[in-house]
């Protein structure tokens, strides 16, 4: 997506990128449009100039933030300001990288392949993530607005215990597949409205081993967080939860935050 209030600069861009194998382009020159645009194409990269009448840069980098809550806005500024004040007012609003005017092709290429090195990955662990959430859904009794809300709730209660904004943000989107575990328990059992049986609830309780296991071995810290919260949300406070038998503070803090919200949502809702 290009974001520039010159409509030649536009084309040259353009073209620039067509040569190079670049097609899905979408392009704007008032940066007002840029929220709306966002939302509904959700571009890889986004060339964003600052000097613009009326809605800088700057003004569209502040819109955007309160839009995109996975923190990664793949904005590449050009500019023809090359002062430190400048760049590092850029960087704080999220720009990723610059290119200066005029433009240099092979410049603008290299960045566009590194930055989209690291779009890529953010891509794919994103949707990684929403495949897990839907299969938790799809496999539990209730609608998705409880995974909404034990991830709002959790993330509220992480920022009230002290968390930093970081370790919020990865509650917030661990939080949700804190059951995907469940996806491994039949229909019979995860659906019963009666009172399990002794065997029936034994093979309920697997549901946290099951989920670690799914979630194991990544190196992404959402995924790590998101593991260690589906092995041990189930853990009490007296030692009487499982799997493990934890007792106190031998639980990890998020999975502690994530049952008491857990429980809180379980007694204030219907549910077997």
């Amino acid at each position: 997506m290009i974001v520039n209030d010159e409509p030649g600069n536009i084309h040259v861009l353009k073209r620039m990128l067509n040569s190079a194998g670049y097609h899905n382009i979408t392009s704007t020159t008032d940066g007002r449009t840029t929220p709306d645009i966002y939302q509904t194409i959700h571009p890889d990269l986004i060339f964003l100039d600052i000097r613009m009448p009326g809605f800088s840069g700057f003004d569209v980098m502040n819109a955007l933030k309160t839009l995109e809550t996975e923190s990664c806005l793949p904005i590449l500024v050009l500019t023809a300001q090359l002062d430190t004040e400048t760049r590092l007012k850029a960087i704080k609003a999220s720009a990723k990288d610059f290119v200066n005017k005029p433009f240099i092709m092979d410049e603008i290429l290299e960045r566009i392949n590194n930055l989209l090195e690291v779009r890529m990955p953010h891509n794919s662990l994103h949707n990684y993530k929403k495949s897990l959430q839907t299969a938790g859904e799809y496999r539990d009794n209730e609608t998705g607005m409880h995974i909404i809300r034990i991830s709002k709730l959790c993330e509220r209660l992480a920022r009230g215990v002290g968390l930093n904004d970081h370790e919020c943000h990865l509650i917030h989107h661990a939080s949700p597949i804190h059951d995907i575990g469940k996806i491994g328990i039949p229909d019979h059992i995860l659906l019963k409205s009666e009172k399990l049986t002794l065997e029936e609830w034994s093979v309920m309780k697997t549901h946290a081993d099951i989920g670690a296991l799914i979630l194991s071995g990544s190196e992404s810290e959402f995924l790590q967080m998101a593991e260690i919260i589906a092995g041990s949300h189930h853990e009490r406070w007296d030692g009487n939860g499982y799997p493990r038998g934890l007792r106190g503070e031998e639980i990890p803090l998020v999975s502690r935050i994530v049952t008491v919200c857990d429980v809180f949502y379980a007694l204030t809702s219907d549910q077997p």
